[in-house]
């Protein structure tokens, strides 16, 4: 599910800053209880190389994503980090498909062999 957002960060990152960016080098992590957001973006790494500001390489980002992406909804920039939301249909299916368990097997009595 997240693979798709981090195709898009990726194309948005070669399209804003000319950096080409594999999937695998764009990392999530579940944003911080204290904070907005559903995820987080480390932009340290391209803030020392564009030589920009964290504000700045993170709006730009950020607008792009809303611009692109259907499941981007909204994000905050907190110093080098970008927190975002998804849309709660997104999150929805994220959640359903990441704890989904095939090994249940509901028609199982317990106590039962």
């Amino acid at each position: 599910m997240l693979e798709s957002i981090q195709s898009k960060f990726s194309e948005a990152i070669l399209s804003l800053f000319d950096i080409n960016m594999s999937q695998d080098e764009i990392v999530f992590n579940e944003t911080r209880k204290e904070f907005a957001g559903d995820y987080t973006f480390v932009i340290f790494p391209l803030v020392k190389s564009l030589k920009k500001s964290p504000k700045e390489v993170g709006d730009l980002l950020g607008q792009w994503m809303k611009a692109n992406e259907k499941s981007f909804k909204d994000y905050e920039i907190v110093q080098g980090f970008l927190n975002f939301t998804l849309q709660d249909d997104f999150g929805q299916l994220y959640w359903y498909v990441s704890t989904k368990r095939t090994d249940w097997d509901t028609n199982r009595q317990i106590g039962k062999k």
